[in-house]
């Protein structure tokens, strides 16, 4: 605390004498103040020598530092020091813009008070200004690179750039066996499963095809009109046909789902997959184009998003709902509608 003290008495004092070596400001506090032109002006003159009394005090506060860190083995060699905290040391340098040097080590000497929870710059008014306009700066930089990027990726897939190729034969194709292994696995559990829990769905549907069938066939109507056997001969050839239909599927479902099976089911799959592929390369690449393109502006849209003006916001509802004051409650509820407006546009 004392070191920000002598810091800023220096700072102030180094600005102050700036300004006093402007011949209108020279002018001006010679003819207008005269008293205080005749107190100024030699140590104006004599600002290196005055300046060495401070140069001296922070060089003692710089190698008692110096001394600390070599007790205590904050760095690895005992010349780090200096090394690591070079503006603290040539801001002792007497002359021209060292002298600017100051302000870091003031800037430094905040960080390490704040670093020790002895101040908290985090509340203070100032701070969170300047934490505000660098997020916007930072963002508003952020946005239009990355929308910069999208716009070029946009302009490669539209002038053809095989992306689509390049994914189905970079990424897909490689790994086309633990797909269809996937795949396999996929149908043989899907297959089981469904049966077993829709089986007397099944049966329901198999027996009103067969049985509508059955009505439009001829032959059948014939079999019918025969005197005394021929509904019960119908009624059992509509029966048994409903059990071979149903075992057959059953049967190709037991087929599916047998680990015996697995090569030829691997086979099937296999024989989709690379159809599937090679349809996806002759009639799906514009339509993944297009889907790829319009995906990108919509991220665009929201990367266009100002997420600091929602911020705003965000504070400015929370302050009316803290607010008492009903007249500061209508000056918030306008600035509110006015950054909503703002949003919109």
């Amino acid at each position: 605390m004392l070191m920000i003290i002598v810091l800023i008495i220096n700072l102030s004092w180094i600005i102050f004498d700036w300004i006093f070596a402007i011949d209108a400001i020279t002018e001006f506090t010679k003819n207008k103040l005269p008293s205080f032109y005749d107190f100024y002006f030699p140590i104006h003159i004599n600002f290196f020598y005055y300046d060495l009394i401070f140069v001296a005090i922070f060089s003692v506060e710089i190698i008692t530092r110096w001394i600390i860190a070599i007790i205590k083995r904050k760095y690895y060699k005992w010349f780090f020091y200096p090394i690591v905290h070079w503006y603290d040391v040539l801001g002792t340098v007497p002359v021209g813009g060292f002298l600017l040097l100051r302000f870091l080590r003031l800037f430094s000497i905040i960080y390490r008070l704040n670093k020790l929870q002895i101040i908290d710059i985090t509340k203070t008014y100032f701070f969170k200004k300047a934490n505000k306009y660098i997020n916007i700066i930072i963002e508003t930089i952020s946005d239009r690179v990355v929308i910069n990027v999208l716009n070029g990726l946009q302009e490669e897939l539209k002038s053809g750039t095989p992306v689509t190729d390049r994914i189905i034969d970079e990424i897909i194709l490689p790994n086309q066996n633990m797909l269809t292994n996937i795949l396999t696995e996929k149908i043989t559990k899907i297959s089981s499963q469904v049966f077993e829990n829709h089986q007397n769905d099944l049966e329901d549907y198999i027996a009103k095809k067969v049985k509508m069938v059955f009505k439009e066939n001829k032959d059948v109507n014939k079999i019918q009109k025969i005197p005394v056997v021929g509904y019960t001969i119908s009624r059992s050839l509509q029966e048994s046909i409903n059990e071979i239909i149903y075992k057959v599927i059953e049967s190709i479902v037991e087929d599916i789902s047998s680990k015996k099976n697995d090569d030829k089911i691997k086979q099937i799959a296999d024989d989709i997959f690379s159809s599937l592929i090679s349809d996806a390369q002759k009639d799906t690449e514009k339509l993944i184009q297009n889907v790829v393109v319009d995906s990108i502006e919509v991220i665009k849209d929201q990367v266009k998003v100002e997420q600091w003006k929602i911020k705003e916001l965000e504070d400015l509802e929370k302050r009316l709902h803290n607010t008492k004051s009903e007249k500061s409650k209508l000056k918030i509820i306008k600035l509110l509608a006015k950054k909503r407006k703002d949003i919109s546009k």
